[in-house]
């Protein structure tokens, strides 16, 4: 199916739709929703909205949008396309850098106008609310949540997280997040009969309305991101599999020096059992075949004693006793006091 919008959250979409002098009436209906019963937003000055470099290595991950209100208040408006560690750092970071640009030259008071950092997440930052669209971060007392400051404004729109349908949006902030996270598959622009401003977003959104040469900017950079979407999908895959067989390998190691140590256990505890029980039958074995031998000795013992008792009882001198039966002398003396 042919796409009637621009991709609103790439390079090119986003900085058309939030980023041109032309366009800004989008950018301050947007955060006059965003921050609506806080303050308005009357007019805005685009500052230059290339960052002097500083995240040319991110480019087609994260882009910016980087403006003055009318009463000094500074927005810088960012799309965050894919996951990057230490994000939220980073934001916090960002904001900072923007404060430390205000600090004037010569003697300062410390005063300035509040800063806001809006970063629309493509994805579900790990570190905030699963369960939550909207976050923001701020100074607060951690002990009841009074706000302490309000010079410094984190906040994250994480769009998988925004569930309404167009009937269940309420709110003229509803709208712009539909509109927008949904802005690829729509035929046509919703609630251009409740405002104005969703014309204004249809008109400049568009793919028909780009000129030539700002349809083959467009596509180039949308080829652009679908290369580096591409090339970041290879890479996690060959991450996956590598992964997985580093896994695997460490692994079979872990089992093999498991199981060697598991059968060694188990031999020393089969062998000990294997030799209690070939031990007590060779005990057994050798103790019936001494006490037969015992038994056999004992029993001549008590036959050569029968005879000498005989001829004891026949007057027999000693001498002839022992020669005959082979007792000493000292157990025929014996034998003769039992008489």
């Amino acid at each position: 199916m042919m796409k009637k919008f621009i991709d609103p959250f790439s390079d090119w979409g986003f900085k058309r739709i939030f980023g041109r002098e032309s366009s800004k009436d989008l950018l301050k209906s947007f955060l006059n929703e965003l921050f609506l019963g806080e303050f308005e937003v009357s007019d805005l000055t685009y500052l230059n909205n290339e960052q002097s470099g500083d995240w040319e290595y991110l480019r087609g991950i994260v882009y910016d949008i980087h403006c003055y209100a009318s009463d000094g208040r500074e927005f810088i408006v960012e799309m965050q396309k894919s996951r990057q560690e230490h994000f939220i750092a980073r934001s916090v970071y960002y904001t900072c850098r923007a404060i430390v640009n205000k600090v004037p030259r010569g003697p300062w008071n410390y005063d300035f106008m509040p800063v806001y950092t809006v970063c629309f997440l493509d994805y579900v930052e790990p570190l905030l609310s699963c369960d939550e669209f909207r976050v923001d971060m701020g100074l607060a007392d951690l002990r009841d949540g009074r706000v302490l400051s309000e010079r410094f404004r984190v906040v994250y729109l994480q769009l998988p997280l925004f569930k309404k349908s167009a009937l269940h949006c309420e709110t003229k902030f509803d709208k712009w997040i539909y509109s927008l996270k949904n802005m690829m598959t729509l035929k046509d622009m919703p609630f251009i009969t409740e405002d104005p401003i969703y014309q204004r977003l249809a008109e400049i959104s568009d793919l028909s309305q780009l000129t030539m040469s700002e349809r083959e900017s467009y596509e180039r950079q949308m080829r652009y991101f679908n290369d580096l979407y591409s090339t970041c999908r290879a890479s996690h895959k060959e991450g996956v599999e590598l992964g997985i067989k580093l896994s695997k390998d460490e692994g079979i190691a872990m089992g093999k020096e498991e199981g060697i140590k598991l059968g060694k256990d188990e031999g020393i505890a089969m062998g000990k059992a294997e030799g209690i029980k070939l031990g007590k039958e060779e005990g057994i074995e050798i103790g019936k075949a001494e006490g037969i031998t015992m038994g056999k000795e004992e029993g001549a013992k008590k036959k050569v004693q029968s005879i000498a008792q005989r001829m004891l009882d026949m007057g027999l001198p000693d001498e002839v006793i022992c020669e005959a039966t082979g007792l000493s002398q000292e157990e025929v003396i014996m034998l003769r006091r039992t008489i």
